[in-house]
């Protein structure tokens, strides 16, 4: 039933029938709750059911990323930094650096441009941690991937990688630091991706 909700409020706007459709940031918000969620209770239901469900969470994100508008990502980007953040499980990291693949892709030539220029941003952030060199190499390989494709598109982007020492250095995908944050101040920290509010450190 909630899928079903996200998906038919993702594909409408404004009001249908005199009823509210939720905004796209808050459907994306809940996914990301409920993927995170029922990836981390292992004592949840039976495996088959549970995998099922995750599977069918999975491939709504990612049709919902594929389907992503123009400056979606300055919304979408933030919310999965701060999931990646929280989320200890590499196979889950790697779902959402594969969803931040897809935005990158999609929307590269067309919306981003200034934000890729930019040398603030959740996405650097992101970028930068998934190097860490205490991550698995499935994770590492993933970012290198995104890595690699930025460049292509903007070759200043090699800073990002030899800021961090190759990876010895580690950085937090959700410090706060990202263009929506920026007005924010420092003793603040973002709450996990369904958060609405922002908590003292």
């Amino acid at each position: 039933m909630i899928l079903n909700y996200c998906w038919k409020h993702w594909n409408q706007h404004g009001e249908a029938n005199g009823k509210v459709i939720q905004s796209r940031t808050i459907i994306f918000r809940i996914l990301c709750n409920l993927k995170i969620g029922v990836s981390s209770i292992e004592s949840w239901g039976p495996s088959r059911s549970r995998n099922r469900i995750e599977f069918k969470v999975q491939t709504i994100m990612r049709e919902i990323t594929k389907r992503a508008k123009c400056n979606d990502y300055l919304e979408l980007i933030p919310m999965i930094s701060q999931a990646v953040e929280i989320i200890e499980a590499v196979s889950l990291k790697f779902i959402f650096y594969d969803m931040l693949l897809i935005i990158l892709k999609s929307h590269h030539k067309c919306c981003m441009h200034d934000y890729l220029l930019d040398t603030h941003t959740d996405l650097k952030e992101v970028v930068q941690h998934g190097f860490w060199y205490k991550h698995e190499r499935k994770l590492v390989a993933k970012t290198q991937e995104i890595f690699d494709f930025l460049v292509a598109v903007n070759g200043q982007i090699y800073s990002w990688y030899t800021e961090i020492l190759q990876g010895r250095i580690y950085v937090s995908s959700a410090s706060g630091v990202g263009p929506l944050m920026r007005d924010i101040p420092s003793e603040y920290k973002p709450t996990p991706p369904g958060g609405w509010k922002f908590v003292r450190k």
